[in-house]
């Protein structure tokens, strides 16, 4: 451990947390942090889906004022209590952003004495009875953190969430095709790859975003529709959400937003970012009546393609099953987790209220 002196702040006000986004302060002092845990993610999230019974608890940590660390944490509040757990996440499942791989943003070198300050604040946290971390890498400082914190009468579980479906980008396409993992999606990539008559249009100006968001929803929303589920974009929470980030992103030019054409027809739209040397596929719609064999697969080559012209490395899927139709394109090997850490008796009153609420449903039929 280093022998230095580190000071912490407590950043727990909306108007201080903007603040802190608003002049990139995350942005100017790291060079990795993960993109659920930029800026710009969190200050979008915490403007719609902070409740006024939540408060912010982003721990900022210094040395000789150099900013080195940052907790991007809030307090959730829950039955008899608060959950501490990261921006970005624990909002109600249908308006849910799916924030994944969030982590501490600490600098290498001051990990250690870092955590030991964030542990002695987490310990003086009032009514905080579980913490929480969803979706989150083996390797992630979080996990290794929470999975070793010593306190007594506190209960640890771990639930295996899926795989990360991560690809590498190759110098060509033949290559790339090459690469990918089942035989008869590199037959039809290579089919796509002798056609012509696909035209790639990218959303480049806001003006365009609004016609962009529009064709994906309808796309996205009626491919779900027939196999009897609501599309992620049922919410208009989750809709109001996208449309400011992605908005950020375009001003940035870290937005990657692309519709696939056949003749007059739009038969595929992508809706991802750049971030850090990867490419993230985060959704999109595929038009029902599409001619392609694999329009999935045309999207995604067309991806590959803007991460290949950027010189970025990485083309991230994020997490799915063994059985995600993902395993055709990459074999993953790093499993996702979520994490928790509750207090024995917080977690027997859930249980007992819980048994309380069957009981009186069921005297009640």
């Amino acid at each position: 451990m280093l022998n230095v002196e580190i000071s912490a702040v407590t950043i727990d006000s909306k108007s201080k947390l903007d603040f802190l986004y608003d002049n990139n302060h995350i942005e100017k002092s790291f060079i990795d942090f993960g993109l659920f845990c930029s800026s710009k993610w969190n200050k979008v999230w915490s403007t719609l889906h902070l409740s006024p019974r939540d408060f912010i608890s982003v721990q900022l940590h210094f040395s000789q004022s150099k900013l080195i660390a940052v907790y991007p944490l809030y307090l959730k509040k829950i039955s008899f209590g608060y959950e501490l757990r990261f921006l970005g996440s624990g909002e109600p499942e249908h308006t849910e952003v799916c924030s994944e791989f969030q982590d501490f943003i600490i600098a290498p070198e001051f990990i250690d004495e870092s955590l030991v300050l964030f542990t002695k604040h987490v310990k003086q946290l009032k009514q905080c009875y579980r913490i929480s971390f969803d979706k989150i890498l083996p390797d992630s400082i979080c996990y290794k953190w929470l999975k070793h914190y010593q306190t007594l009468g506190w209960y640890y579980h771990e639930h295996f969430i899926g795989k990360r479906f991560i690809l590498s980008i190759v110098n060509n396409e033949q290559a790339q095709v090459t690469q990918l993992e089942q035989a008869t999606l590199r037959r039809q990539a290579r089919r796509f790859i002798e056609r012509t008559d696909i035209t790639v249009e990218q959303c480049t100006s806001e003006k365009e975003l609004p016609n962009f968001f529009e064709v994906l929803i309808k796309l996205h929303n009626l491919y779900w529709q027939k196999k009897g589920k609501l599309g992620a974009f049922s919410s208009e929470q989750f809709r109001q959400f996208h449309r400011r980030f992605a908005s950020m992103m375009l001003e940035q030019q870290k937005l990657l937003m692309f519709k696939l054409r056949y003749k007059d027809d739009v038969i595929a739209v992508f809706y991802g970012f750049y971030h850090k040397g990867v490419v993230y596929y985060y959704q999109s719609g595929i038009s029902l009546n599409s001619p392609l064999l694999n329009t999935g697969v045309a999207m995604h080559l067309t991806a590959m393609r803007y991460a290949r012209a950027c010189g970025y490395q990485y083309y991230d899927l994020m997490t799915g099953q063994d059985s995600s139709y993902k395993q055709q394109y990459v074999k993953a090997a790093t499993p996702v987790y979520t994490v928790k850490l509750s207090i024995f008796w917080h977690t027997a009153l859930n249980l007992i209220s819980k048994l309380k609420l069957l009981l009186r449903v069921y005297k009640e039929k």
